[in-house]
């Protein structure tokens, strides 16, 4: 399959992933879920990740997004940056775009998250769980995240502001700024801290006063359990 992408972007690739897999092939049987992968301190270990320098492909992120299809009795991932299965993904099938096809949970979840390896405290991994349709709705980004402001010697910040114009640390995907209806019917053009903040205890949702779904905060054991295949 090929999806829409724009590097650094994971959480909008994802949203893009979902709407085109609600589009064109999702199936009343299979259930989606956009998953946020961090930890505390916003740093989580990934393996596999095309970014990479290393052989084995590790990377620390403060935060990465992944898309998770589930029917009867199995799992399966999408992530628009992994190299798992590396031989039948090519990288930018064209400008903008990404081949890429969802890889068995079990094996994804192997090669990139290498539960046996053990992590220092401040590496435990959390996981942000939405179905996918909330996430849609209620996602919204107006990409401030990725904006910074040039340096100035000068003492006035307005004057700065002007003469320094904001710039994006690296370049904007080619499609609008994401605002979900439901984020835009509350008002919200800017949620994404709230996805990737893991501070809600695991297994409860988050209820927040916009009244915007955010799922659920899982840790490690819980998440592979819940989607892992047992053969």
């Amino acid at each position: 399959m090929e999806f829409p992408y724009a590097a650094s972007y994971c959480e909008e690739n994802v949203c893009q992933a979902v709407l085109h897999c609600l589009r064109e092939h999702q199936s009343p049987e299979e259930e989606l879920s956009v998953v946020f992968i961090s930890s505390l301190t916003r740093a989580v270990p990934l393996w596999c990740q095309r970014s990479s320098t290393r052989s084995d492909g590790l990377v620390i992120w403060d935060y990465h997004v992944i898309l998770v299809r589930s029917s009867a009795g199995s799992s399966a991932v999408l992530d628009l940056d992994t190299t798992v299965d590396n031989t039948s993904i090519s990288n930018n099938s064209k400008e903008g775009y990404r081949k890429a096809k969802f890889l068995a949970f079990n094996e994804y979840a192997e090669a990139t998250f290498q539960p046996s390896t053990a992590l220092q405290p401040e590496y435990a991994r959390l996981f942000r769980v939405i179905p996918a349709a909330d996430f849609v709705a209620c996602f919204a980004s107006d990409r401030s995240h990725m904006m910074i402001l040039a340096p100035t010697n000068s003492d006035d910040d307005s004057a700065a502001t002007e003469r320094y114009p904001t710039k994006y640390l690296v370049p904007v995907p080619s499609w609008d700024c994401i605002i979900g209806s439901r984020a835009g019917a509350a008002g919200v053009s800017m949620n994404l801290p709230i996805y990737i903040d893991m501070t809600t205890a695991p297994g409860e949702s988050t209820d927040l006063a916009d009244g915007l779904a955010y799922g659920e905060v899982l840790d490690e054991t819980a998440f592979l359990d819940r989607f892992r295949f047992y053969a």
